[in-house]
Formats: C-alpha cells, sequence, structure tokens
C-alpha cells in the first residue's frame, strides 16, 4: 500500500480514537458516563478516578488496534485489505459499545451506593427567550453548496460526449483502478447525487442545531445560555465548512472522470480531507465540549442538579421519552445531538441514512 494513503487512514483513526478517549471529560459536567449527577459530585475523587481509568483502558485498547492496522496496511496485499478496513471498524465499533457499557453500569451502581447523590437539590430551568437569539447560521449560506452542486452538474452535462467510454468508479489504497463501468448518465452524474444527499444532510443538520431542546446549567443560567449559543453557532458553521468541502470534493471526482487526475495525487486528497473534517471536529470537541460547558468554564461548582431523566436514557445513549415533545435532544456521552427514539419521525430519520448508504454500495458493488 502507498505509504501516504496508509499514514493519511492511520492518522483518521487516531483522531476518532483520541475523541474517544476524552469522551468524558467533554460532557457537561452534570453528567457522568450517561448518568446524571450534580458539578459536585462529577468533581468528587471517585468520578475523577474513574474517568482517568475509562481513559487508560480506551487509550490502551485503541493504540493496539491501530498498531495492528498499520502493520496489515503496510504489509497486507489488496485483497487482505479489503476485509481488513471492515473488521477494524466492526472491532471499534463493539469495543466503544463495551467499555461505554461497563462505565454505565459501574456509574450507576455507584450513584446507587451514595445516598446522599439522591438527595442533590433538583431544577429545571428554561429560558423562553432562547430561540429569539441567532443560534446558527443562516440558510443562505448553503446557496454556496448549490451553487457548486448546479455548475459540477451542468459542466458534465455540457462536457458528457468528451469523457471516455469507460469510467473508473473503484480504486485501491495506491491507486490502481479495480472497477470500471461503460460511461452513462448514471455513472458521470453519480457524483452530482451525492452532493444533492450531502446538501440535505447538511442542511438538517443546521436545522438540528437550531431546533433540537434547550439544556442548561440550573446552577449558572445566565452563563449557561452564552455558552450553548456560543456552542450551537460554532458547530452550525463547522457543518457548513464541512458541507461545501465534501461538496468540492465530489466535484474533484467527478472532473476525474473527464481529465486523467495521477492517482498519487487524487487518492491522498480523497483521504486528507475526511481527516482534516475529523482532525477539526476533535479540535472543535475540546473548545466547546458538549452544549457549550467548556466555552469561559468557571472553576466554580454547585450541587445542582439537572432533571433527573436517567430512567429515559438507555444505556446512557439512547433517549426514549415519549412524554417530551423534543424530536433532537443533547447526547449525554459524546458531543452533539440525539433523536428521541420515542417519536415515530425519529425512526425514519435513524433508518433514512442507512437505506442511502445499502444503496449506494449495491450501486457500486460489482
Amino acid at each position: 500500500m502507498h505509504w501516504l494513503s496508509a499514514l493519511i487512514l492511520i492518522l483518521m483513526f487516531a483522531a476518532i480514537s483520541a475523541t474517544l478517549i476524552v469522551t468524558p471529560y467533554l460532557t457537561r459536567r452534570t453528567v457522568s458516563f450517561g448518568v446524571s449527577v450534580s458539578e459536585e459530585v462529577y468533581f468528587s475523587e471517585p468520578l475523577r478516578r474513574m474517568r482517568r481509568t475509562y481513559a487508560w483502558i480506551t487509550g490502551v485498547l485503541h493504540s493496539l488496534l491501530i498498531l495492528g492496522m498499520a502493520v496489515f496496511l503496510f504489509a497486507a496485499s489488496e485483497q487482505t485489505l479489503s476485509y481488513v478496513l471492515p473488521a477494524y471498524s466492526i472491532i471499534l465499533i463493539v469495543s466503544i459499545m463495551l467499555i461505554q457499557g461497563y462505565f454505565y453500569t459501574q456509574m450507576k451502581r455507584y450513584k446507587a451506593s451514595q445516598p446522599e447523590i439522591t438527595h442533590t437539590p433538583e431544577r429545571l430551568i428554561i429560558d423562553t427567550s432562547f430561540r429569539q437569539q441567532k443560534l446558527v447560521h443562516s440558510d443562505k449560506w448553503f446557496l454556496i453548496h448549490l451553487a457548486v452542486t448546479a455548475a459540477s452538474f451542468l459542466l458534465a452535462l455540457m462536457y458528457y460526449d468528451q469523457a471516455p467510454n469507460t469510467i473508473a468508479m473503484k480504486y485501491s489504497l495506491n491507486g490502481e483502478v479495480l472497477r470500471t463501468v461503460d460511461k452513462s448518465y448514471t455513472s458521470i452524474f453519480f457524483p452530482n447525487v451525492m452532493q444533492v444527499f450531502m446538501l440535505i444532510l447538511f442542511f438538517t443538520v443546521n436545522k438540528v442545531i437550531h431546533k433540537s431542546k434547550q439544556q442548561l446549567n440550573p446552577g449558572k443560567a445566565e452563563a449557561s445560555v452564552r455558552q450553548n449559543v456560543i456552542f450551537r453557532r460554532k458547530w452550525s458553521m463547522f457543518s457548513i465548512v464541512t458541507g461545501l468541502v465534501l461538496m468540492l470534493l465530489f466535484s474533484l471526482i467527478q472532473l476525474s472522470m473527464f481529465h486523467q487526475i495521477s492517482p498519487e495525487v487524487l487518492m491522498p486528497t480523497v483521504l486528507i480531507i475526511p481527516a482534516f473534517i475529523l482532525i477539526s471536529a476533535l479540535i472543535l470537541s475540546f473548545q466547546t465540549g458538549q452544549g457549550g460547558s467548556r466555552i469561559g468554564r468557571t472553576a466554580d461548582s454547585r450541587s445542582v442538579e439537572t432533571v433527573r431523566d436517567d430512567a429515559y436514557w438507555k444505556l446512557g445513549n439512547m433517549y426514549f421519552n415519549a412524554k417530551d415533545p423534543s424530536l433532537f435532544v443533547e447526547k449525554r456521552m459524546g458531543i452533539g445531538w440525539t433523536l428521541n427514539m420515542a417519536r415515530p419521525l425519529a425512526w425514519l430519520i435513524f433508518l433514512a441514512p442507512f437505506v442511502i448508504i445499502i444503496l449506494v454500495i449495491s450501486f457500486l458493488a460489482p
């Protein structure tokens, strides 16, 4: 395998692993491994020790996984690599589920064993003027994405006859062509289909950021509002920029169908862009924390706990509350938002990407 492609892939997986290692440090200080606590309890020595243990276990495991991946990337054949990457992804997902599930269980047991935790004052804060603030960047930014998509489509349509009769649809990580198809409107305009999908996806993400349920710190309401607004706006801009970068990537892929682009240039570029996005997301996560908890944070902690809704969080990750009209809520583990799976529309949104992925794989399959 080409050393540069291997290095970029390792960098991508390292960024993912780093995000997972620091996850407990990025959550709100009223949540510990998916379980609600007060800030005072969050900073207690047992929970500090639990976070350090999680980081060590996750760090060692992922270091071994990345080391094993590196050996295969530099030594394995292309045929073997086609199995190694999916296997690595499966191991990664399973390890995340097992480790987070274990620490969630440990946290539940610890909270149940500490009677004083269950008697912490509980408050809910709602800012009725919250939605009147500028929570996200304007949807008009997506007109740039639309312009890129339209320009790519029109240029491809204009120069369709100049495209070669055989189109490369799949490359190895060495840049070798693994699969070709006869020229057709389907093959030539496939990148535009993906651009439309990306446009809809990131436009929806921006809407989700704006519409998601507000969650404020009862102990520091005003500061919490400010943090949450900045948090939403930063991630809104990140989604806009990420969407545009991916749009341009698909334009580059479409351009390679008409003009020969060296595999030594094309493949690293295709890999560098996702790596750049992952590393940028990791940096932004460190800057903001979940809900903006790391933005201008103060050292004080108060014995105030948010509404105790642990019963609605399955394994600390899946939110299921039929009484809550909100469709999108903040995650308890990691950065971002998740669905209220008690809402029927949530299942449609949840399953839609999988259906699209299956259709794309079916199209690309030999």
